[in-house]
């Protein structure tokens, strides 16, 4: 059934072509406008990075952020983040 559900959501796509092209078109400009937003902040700070190698990077950083991927060893999240405050709470002689 996943499968026939998912045709059934690409039909209006073939009804109206033009629908994709104009879906894509728009997120191509929006990628290439973000990807100039990126590059003049890395130039006003001075980094010397080709114009082309931010049209790699900022594409791959953007599809890796929205990957459902973790890089913790622990299984349970809030361990990790109620660990944290009781460890420095209870740490004498620090701010």
């Amino acid at each position: 059934h996943a499968a026939r559900s998912f045709v059934a959501k690409l039909l209006p796509y073939q009804q109206r072509p033009g629908l994709l092209a104009r879906a894509v078109g728009w997120s191509v400009l929006i990628q290439i406008g973000f990807v100039c937003c990126v590059m003049l902040m890395a130039r006003g700070m001075g980094l010397p990075v080709p114009t082309y190698a931010w049209f790699y990077a900022v594409p791959l950083v953007s599809l890796a952020t929205v990957l459902p991927i973790s890089i913790t060893q622990h299984t349970n999240p809030i361990w990790i983040s109620t660990l944290q405050p009781t460890a420095r709470a209870s740490s004498p002689g620090r701010c």
